[in-house]
C-alpha cells in the first residue's frame, strides 16, 4: 500500500467507522506492532504465510463479533 501502511489504514478505518472488525495481515514479525495494532481495535494480527485454516477462523469470528453473533 504505497504511502499508507496498516497501522495507518487501521486508524481510519476505525475513525470512519468503528463497528466493522479489521483484520491486519502482514510479513513482519514485530510483536509491538501487533500489541499497537489490537490495543487500536484490530479484531486480528496474523502473520504470513497465513494458514487458510486459521483464516477461514479469524473471519468466521470477526463476522459473528460484528453481527452479535447472527447466523451463528
Amino acid at each position: 500500500m504505497p504511502g499508507l501502511d496498516g497501522i495507518d489504514l487501521l486508524q481510519a478505518t476505525k475513525s470512519y467507522d468503528d463497528v466493522t472488525p479489521v483484520i491486519l495481515m502482514t510479513g513482519d514479525d514485530d510483536l509491538g506492532l501487533q500489541y499497537h495494532a489490537l490495543t487500536m481495535g484490530a479484531y486480528a494480527f496474523l502473520q504470513k504465510p497465513i494458514d487458510p485454516g486459521r483464516l477461514l477462523l479469524t473471519v468466521d469470528g470477526a463476522l459473528k463479533s460484528s453481527n452479535g453473533g447472527v447466523g451463528e
